[in-house]
């Protein structure tokens, strides 16, 4: 029950977006600092006349959750098309919830409408929207909090398919008409239990070696060859063939000095360079020991290794703006 994923869209290029993402439809989707909420950019999706549909993302899960929240910052600058947040049980939208051409939210159960907002969103503004989704055929529940206030909110079968359960996550934009309207998201969330509230993703960055560096650098200090904002794939970089090496690196500290830390979440731009498995762990040291996270298996293309940890791996209690800026992460080779 926890925070399962996070985006700030600070620290990757538009090129990368089906990195971090499992796929960005449209052409026109970008990384852009315009109408960014915190940190250095966003999201952009924008439908350009002849292009196709409205851009968006999305994010397949492999694992069924009965419950999923989603938060994020939302601007959108013209109404012509819905957009919001998605929910899918494989290829079926299990429920939506989406900012309609007048500027309601209107929550749907598949392509059932099942509950509009008695207020609307100004065009050309920006909110901090959040959508609730628990999946039960009799007593499931869905909701949508604007800037902390509940403005909408459904109970009963929320079930498109016979599964009570989601799998695959999407935001941005809906629809294919000939438009200039744009979408800006920010300070994206994926919750499995309930809502974070209106958070800031906050990016940071190696500074100085850890206590491992054990890993090759592909010229000058080993932090110095992953510390880049945006990665540079074989440009700069560590390596390593030896299985249980580990590189850790010392990061910057948090921009933000107080407040509530909901999560952490660690990545790794990675790949393999040779045939067979390879297999990476990504690895945090908040004290005095590594802790290991998950084992993530590598393909010969680039692509965003992740790992969350909704609390401190060294006594499981909630993370401190301290413990973060005190703190080293990194890669350790599994196999």
């Amino acid at each position: 029950m926890a925070l399962l994923f996070c985006d700030g869209f600070d620290h990757y290029a538009t090129a990368d977006l089906g990195k971090k993402w499992n796929y960005s439809y449209s052409s026109s989707n970008a990384i852009t600092a315009t109408n960014k909420r915190t940190g250095t950019s966003c999201f952009y999706a924008k439908r350009v006349a002849g292009a196709g549909a409205f851009g968006y993302l999305r994010k397949d899960l492999l694992v069924n959750f009965q419950t999923l929240v989603q938060g994020m910052y939302f601007y959108r600058v013209g109404n012509s098309k819905p957009a919001g947040l998605w929910i899918y049980d494989g290829a079926t939208v299990q429920a939506s919830c989406q900012i309609a051409t007048d500027g309601f939210i209107k929550l749907y159960k598949g392509t059932t409408l099942v509950a509009t907002s008695i207020r609307s969103w100004a065009v050309s503004s920006g909110y901090y929207m959040e959508f609730k989704a628990s999946f039960d055929g009799a007593n499931g529940v869905l909701e949508a909090k604007i800037n902390g206030e509940v403005w909408v909110t459904y109970s009963g079968d929320t079930t498109q398919t016979a599964n009570d359960y989601g799998n695959i996550i999407r935001i941005g934009g809906d629809g294919s008409s000939d438009n200039d309207d744009g979408i800006y998201i920010d300070d994206y969330y994926l919750d499995d239990a309930d809502y974070l509230g209106d958070v800031k993703v906050e990016t940071i960055y190696p500074s100085a070696a850890g206590d491992a560096t054990a890993w090759t650098p592909s010229a000058g200090d080993n932090y110095a060859a992953v510390d880049e904002a945006a990665p540079d794939s074989d440009t700069t970089y560590v390596s390593s063939a030896t299985v249980d090496q580990i590189d850790t690196y010392t990061m910057g500290d948090l921009v933000t000095t107080a407040g509530v830390v909901k999560g952490v979440q660690a990545l790794a731009y990675a790949r393999k360079d040779d045939a067979g498995s390879r297999n990476i762990a990504l690895v945090a040291r908040p004290a005095s020991t590594d802790r290991v996270g998950d084992t993530k298996a590598l393909s010969d293309d680039y692509n965003y290794s992740i790992q969350v940890w909704d609390v401190n791996p060294e006594d499981d209690a909630a993370w401190e703006i301290a413990d973060i800026n005190g703190a080293k992460f990194g890669v350790k080779l599994v196999s």
